[in-house]
């Protein structure tokens, strides 16, 4: 619906916040990419993925890869 995506978007501004005032708190990006899918910015969640993928955190970049994977992208 318009408000679940007008949510999203609002969200995705506060994350990218969050990043800008923390770019050490990658996790934040998996957060992102999420937000950004679930309001279909398809495009813009798989670059915050590929960002993600290359994070020092290997967890986060695990996670970001297995993300890209079942979107089909790499």
């Amino acid at each position: 619906t318009h408000f679940a995506k007008q949510q999203a978007t609002e969200a995705a501004a506060d994350y990218r916040e969050a990043l800008r005032l923390r770019p050490d708190f990658t996790r934040v990006q998996l957060d992102l990419a999420s937000t950004l899918a679930s309001a279909g910015e398809i495009e813009q969640a798989v670059q915050v993925l590929r960002e993600a993928a290359n994070s020092a955190d290997p967890e986060v970049a695990r996670l970001a890869a297995a993300a890209l994977e079942r979107l089909g992208r790499k």
